[in-house]
């Protein structure tokens, strides 16, 4: 298992930019729930380089645009394999380069991506929430490869501070600072992005962790339970987390302590598979949604889902090469599925905590339990084709899907326990 995670974490730093299909990664398949369609805005991107408190850091920015810029590609390079050359790839944007942004202040979300990963490789949801008026900003965390002696340790340390850093220099900068609406901010983080969320939403590390095992004495002090960072969240007015197989759940780990994760009280969305045996599944994942008991949250599994569900699909370039295939893609699930399933989760939790939407309420207010349980009978003015699920007589189907597209999912959402 050891050895498992080190090759994922070591291939995961070669890949950059997101994996190419026929279209934008962010556009979602016809199949896909309501709500993961694009918003009505065109979509910009650019980079920047932020100096934080700690480091220089690569941010890379999303936005709604209202004058399109330069039409581009994501670049990324496909690593060795079977001692052949790497093979270079470009994928598909939505986004043209420095578009100009529409006017007035918006909902701003940080997203952090996992250990080795890259912002680019998350381009599917990162165009698809700027789309619906979101500017999505994305710290390159800059991780060593895994085989490169302390790379993790360097990753458990840094995580947090990059994030923190990064949303206060945003709030600050010259060209951003104005179109932040520094009220309405939400924060999304994959596997080690997760983990460092957790710590940004006010819970400190545990100081008996296996992680605390993995750093330099003392480099991890002001961040556990009792030191100066603990004091809640380190972002002001977060109003909403999504957590994408968040690392650091499982027993062997430890990241956290349930007292420190029951001190979080922003609302939170979990996405994970239940068979990722990276993060954990119910000894990980559900280990920290269970302990999270101040807090409003709801969790989507995948059932027989994988720990890549959040990153881009497979190049064509990589196809017929198992080192590849194995890397991107899930054994059970096609990515364009799991990709809009998420983009509809997340839509829905975002505009109705960030955004305020209330008519986004319904689409959260689900049953616990198993998505296949919901049945679409075959009745006269009930249509079961091309329609979503929006609370026709006798549908019990999940609330924007439509029939039969409501499979191998299960929900499960608790209230916030109070004093």
């Amino acid at each position: 298992m050891k050895h498992l995670v080190a090759l994922i974490f070591s291939f995961w730093l070669l890949i950059p930019a997101s994996a190419a299909l026929a279209a934008p990664s962010s556009k979602p398949h016809a199949a896909a729930p309501e709500l993961a369609q694009l918003g009505s805005f065109a979509v910009g991107v650019t980079e920047t380089q932020w100096q934080t408190a700690e480091r220089n850091l690569r941010v890379v920015i999303w936005y709604p645009a209202s004058l399109p810029g330069a039409v581009m590609r994501y670049p990324g390079e496909l690593p060795a394999a079977h001692g052949g050359a790497s093979i270079p790839f470009s994928t598909e944007a939505l986004a043209t380069r420095d578009a100009t942004p529409i006017a007035g202040r918006l909902p701003t979300i940080i997203f952090s991506h996992g250990f080795g990963s890259r912002p680019e490789r998350h381009a599917w949801l990162n165009e698809n929430l700027a789309s619906k008026g979101y500017i999505v900003i994305a710290p390159d965390h800059a991780d060593r490869a895994f085989t490169q002696p302390g790379a993790f340790s360097e990753a458990i340390v840094r995580r947090a501070p990059d994030i923190a850093g990064v949303a206060a220099r945003a709030l600050k900068d010259p060209a951003w600072a104005a179109r932040i609406d520094a009220a309405r901010l939400g924060l999304v983080g994959y596997s080690m992005g997760g983990y460092g969320a957790l710590r940004i939403a006010g819970a400190a590390f545990n100081k008996t962790s296996a992680t605390t095992r993995f750093v330099p004495p003392g480099a991890l002090d002001a961040q556990l339970e009792g030191g100066a960072l603990d004091r809640g969240p380190l972002i002001a007015n977060l109003k909403a987390m999504v957590l994408l197989a968040p690392w650091g759940g499982q027993s062997s780990i430890a990241a956290f302590t349930p007292a420190a994760l029951a001190k979080i009280t922003t609302p939170t969305l979990f996405l994970s598979g239940d068979r990722d045996d990276i993060s954990g599944y119910e000894d990980g994942v559900g280990s920290l949604f269970s302990s999270m008991i101040g807090a409003n949250r709801s969790f989507v599994t995948f059932e027989n889902g994988g720990h890549t569900f959040a990153a881009d699909a497979l190049p064509p370039e990589g196809s017929g090469v198992f080192m590849y295939e194995e890397f991107f893609e899930d054994p059970v699930w096609r990515k364009e599925r799991l990709h809009g399933i998420s983009q509809h989760f997340i839509t829905a939790f975002l505009d109705l905590n960030v955004k305020g939407d209330t008519t986004r309420a319904p689409f959260l207010a689900l049953p616990n339990g198993r998505s296949a349980e919901g049945v679409w009978p075959q009745s006269p003015g009930t249509p079961s084709t091309g329609a979503f699920a929006a609370g026709q007589p006798n549908v019990t189907v999940w609330r924007g899907f439509q029939r039969r597209w409501a499979e191998s999912l299960r929900y499960r959402s608790e209230a916030a326990a109070r004093p």
